[in-house]
């Protein structure tokens, strides 16, 4: 008989033993400690780092005993186990506690971790909407994040946890707790806040209640904030859809420096009142003063957001007089150096898994995921992005496509040749893959005016040309605008477009084969 065949074979008790056997060994190793930490001399005991280490160390290994027997599938009994046998031991240990030590607080902090960390890692694994803890649970957790020494982690899982509530609790809190905590008065036992801006983020970033817009519409205000938090905290207005708050946001906007606070706070009154008069005024301000970078980007964040606050508006809202200022907010930024560039990511990143329906080309095959970037000149020969949009988005952004037509009805070539969709660099990896373009058609009798290497002008036809797509030159400044055509032998036939001629021009992006 071999030596290995000769070992005792070993039993698994039962799950339930092994959860009694760890609040056991829990309450040994627990109680062990605290008579070792009460014996030892007044300095000692002062600095019982140790045995909050040893104590969560005992905790956590608790926590994983009853993860291995049970299994990912029940998260729900291993909250309830974690939580309760935690809170026995800590609840015991807490009245047994010296009053010299900072025992009680530990054990406070180790319950208040268990109750948040199974209960955030339940809600994740079985995507519940709402979080159900008893009454009393819900104090403790309140009272903890009032804590001004309360770690910024420990106060983000709280807040987070709190946020899984129902609505009503989350009510409770926000006009109890939270909305003065966000922006405590002046006498407020939470004014330590304000020397804790990072505490001030995580509630903007993790606690979403309207009832809190009105505190956050007062940090826009905030002279003690960064510019980064008050533009959080505009966007936390739109976030909440407090609309009551548009009125003094705008006010706020028109106070505050150009940066990301001021930026935001116009795009979230956009957002929210598109209709309101005020807000409708500010814009045409904006784009009849001094052009300058950050009224471009902007603009670029409002237009990129229409298609959303359409689709929410009421139908009493003009929606043509929004259309009109769209158009004019897009030419403001044309004139000052807006332009679309269609960026080509290498081939080689993206896999068949990844593919959705942004993604064009045949469905049968790898290809690239195009998308369009919002660039601005910055000089002749540079540029800087100010956003992206996918290809999809690009598709329906009707402003653009209605501009576009407008200026090739009115032949405003020069326009045009700055404002049309430019190519980026082929994929290398793949260089005969279809490739992105603009397909173009008319009414009848409209014609394209085209120039070839060492020939004279020539007017087209345009609905002669068959399958007839245009692109324009990825130069900074002074780009050609290129149109391609398939001749009688269907070979691809490339000339820059010198002009337009006729009337209702249509142009649509699509994906070509034959491209030059």
């Amino acid at each position: 008989m071999s030596e290995t065949s000769e070992l005792p074979t070993a039993k698994v008790p039962p799950a339930s033993d092994l959860v009694f056997g760890a609040s056991a060994d829990l309450e040994r190793i627990v109680r062990q400690e605290v008579e070792i930490q009460l014996a030892k001399e007044q300095k000692i005991l002062k600095e019982s780092v140790a045995i909050a280490a040893k104590i969560i160390g005992a905790a956590a290994a608790l926590f994983l005993a009853i993860f291995t027997v049970f299994g990912l599938t029940t998260w729900r009994d291993i909250k309830q186990e974690a939580t309760q046998l935690v809170k026995k031991q800590a609840e015991e240990l807490i009245q047994q506690a010296d009053s010299e030590s900072n025992i009680k607080d530990t054990l406070n902090d180790l319950l208040n971790k268990t109750i948040v960390t199974s209960h955030l890692a339940s809600h994740t694994n079985v995507n519940s909407r709402e979080v159900e803890l008893a009454s009393n649970d819900w104090g403790r957790l309140r009272g903890w994040i009032k804590k001004e020494e309360l770690p910024l982690q420990d106060f983000l899982d709280t807040l987070a946890l709190l946020n899984l509530q129902s609505d009503e609790r989350k009510k409770v809190d926000a006009n109890r707790l939270i909305a003065e905590m966000l922006n405590p008065p002046e006498k407020s036992p939470y004014r330590w806040i304000t020397k804790q801006p990072e505490k001030t983020e995580a509630i903007l970033a993790n606690f979403k209640h309207k009832d809190l817009g009105s505190s956050a519409v007062e940090l826009v205000a905030s002279a003690a904030l960064t510019d980064s938090v008050k533009a959080q905290a505009a966007r936390y207005v739109g976030e909440v859809s407090y609309d009551e708050g548009v009125e003094k946001l705008l006010t706020t906007y028109r106070t505050l420096p150009w940066g990301m606070a001021k930026q935001s706070a116009l795009k979230t009154c956009v957002e929210l009142r598109p209709d309101q008069s005020e807000v409708i005024e500010e814009l045409k301000r904006l784009i009849g003063e001094e052009p300058r970078r950050e009224k471009i980007d902007t603009i670029v964040n409002i237009l990129a957001a229409l298609p959303h606050i359409k689709s929410t508006l009421d139908l009493s809202i003009n929606q043509d007089e929004l259309n009109t200022l769209s158009k004019d907010l897009l030419r403001y930024a044309a004139k000052n150096g807006l332009y679309f560039n269609l960026e080509y990511p290498n081939v080689d990143l993206w896999s068949r898994s990844r593919l959705s329906e942004d993604d064009v080309g045949p469905a049968n095959q790898v290809t690239p995921r195009p998308f369009i970037s919002w660039m601005v000149t910055t000089s002749k020969h540079s540029a800087s992005g100010a956003g992206s949009m996918s290809i999809r988005e690009f598709r329906e952004f009707e402003t653009y496509w209605q501009l576009l037509a407008e200026w090739a009805s009115a032949s405003d070539i020069e326009r045009l040749r700055s404002f049309f969709l430019r190519a980026g660099f082929p994929v290398r990896s793949n260089p005969s893959s279809p490739q992105l373009r603009v397909m173009v058609s008319a009414d009848s009798g409209a014609s394209i005016t085209v120039k070839r290497k060492g020939q004279g002008l020539k007017e087209l036809d345009l609905q002669s040309l068959k399958s007839a797509h245009i692109i324009a030159t990825s130069e900074i400044s002074d780009p050609e605008v290129r149109i391609t055509w398939l001749d009688d032998r269907n070979q691809p036939v490339t000339a820059e477009v010198v002009g337009f001629k006729g009337k209702g021009y249509k142009f649509a992006l699509t994906m070509v084969n034959d491209v030059n």
